[in-house]
């Protein structure tokens, strides 16, 4: 159980430092996007429900059963999807140098005033 907790505050605690890296470079990154972060929550929710169905009587395991089991699922289901969402992504990006938007043209001096040319 303690390692079960422990895994949950370290993944945690990398999904947070990842994005306090991203927003660092000004990226916009959001801890509920954020599979291992969402992972990690989930994990800590399985772990506190486990504990408290324990430790409680029958009537504070349903309620434990209904609250944070379901938590815990619904985190873990968006940490997936979010996890193959960014996958897919990553696989659809060009490489470099292989684009498919055309080239654009140099910048041309702007066209001057009419006064400017007669000289």
């Amino acid at each position: 159980m303690s390692s079960a907790f422990f895994m949950g505050l370290s993944l945690l605690y990398s999904g947070i430092k990842i994005v306090y890296q991203g927003r660092k470079q000004q990226q916009r990154l959001y801890w509920y996007k954020q599979p291992l972060i969402l992972s990690g929550i989930a994990t800590l929710l399985a772990v506190l429900f486990f504990s408290l169905e324990e430790f409680i009587s029958p009537t504070g395991a349903n309620v434990s059963a209904v609250v944070l089991f379901p938590v815990s699922f619904i985190c873990l289901i968006a940490a997936f999807y979010f996890l193959f969402r960014g996958q897919m992504q990553r696989h659809q990006q060009p490489e470099r140098g292989e684009t498919n938007t055309p080239l654009r043209r140099t910048a041309r001096s702007r066209s001057q005033p009419k006064e400017a040319r007669e000289e």
